[in-house]
C-alpha cells in the first residue's frame, strides 16, 4: 500500500511539475512547491514511524530526528511556495485569501507553522539536538545520528 502511495504521490509530483512549467515565471514556483512540501515531503514524514518507512529498521530516536528533518523541509518548501505566491500578488496590486483555495491554504499554512513552533518547543534546549556517533549497529561500524 505504501508503495502504491509513494508512486502515486511521485507521479503527481512530477505532473504538477509538467503542467506549471517551473521557471516560466515565478507564480509556476507556487504550485510545484505547495505540492513537494504537502503531497511528497510531508507524506514521507508520516511513513518515517511506519513498517515501510524509508528508516524503518533504524532506531526509533534515528526515526523521530528524520521526521523532524523532513518537517522542516516540507516548512522550507511551503515557505518558498508561499513566498511565490504572496510576492505574485504583490506586483499585480490582486487581493490575499479571496478564494477557498486561499483559505484552505491559508488554513493549512497556520496549522503547519504551529506544528514547527511545537516541534521547538518539545526539543529540550539544554540537550543538543543532533549527535554523532559511531555506534557499532546490526553489526556494522556505521555512524548513527541519534535525537536525545
Amino acid at each position: 500500500m505504501s508503495l502504491l502511495l509513494r508512486v502515486a504521490g511521485f507521479s503527481f509530483i512530477l505532473f504538477i511539475a509538467y503542467a506549471a512549467r517551473p521557471g516560466s515565471s515565478l507564480f509556476s514556483f507556487h504550485p510545484l512547491l505547495m505540492t513537494l512540501s504537502f503531497t511528497g515531503l510531508m507524506t514521507e514524514g508520516l511513513f518515517m514511524f511506519s513498517k515501510s518507512g524509508l528508516a524503518s529498521n533504524q532506531l526509533h530516536s534515528t526515526r523521530v530526528t528524520a521526521h523532524w528533518l523532513i518537517l522542516l523541509c516540507v516548512a522550507a518548501a511551503h515557505g518558498f511556495g508561499y513566498a511565490a505566491i504572496y510576492y505574485t500578488k504583490e506586483l499585480n496590486n490582486k487581493p490575499h485569501i479571496t478564494s477557498w483555495h486561499g483559505t484552505m491554504g491559508l488554513i493549512a499554512s497556520v496549522l503547519l507553522w504551529y506544528s514547527i513552533f511545537h516541534l521547538f518547543k518539545v526539543i529540550p534546549p539544554d540537550q543538543p539536538i543532533l549527535q554523532i556517533s559511531t555506534t557499532n549497529y546490526a553489526g556494522k561500524g556505521a555512524k548513527m545520528l541519534h535525537q536525545y
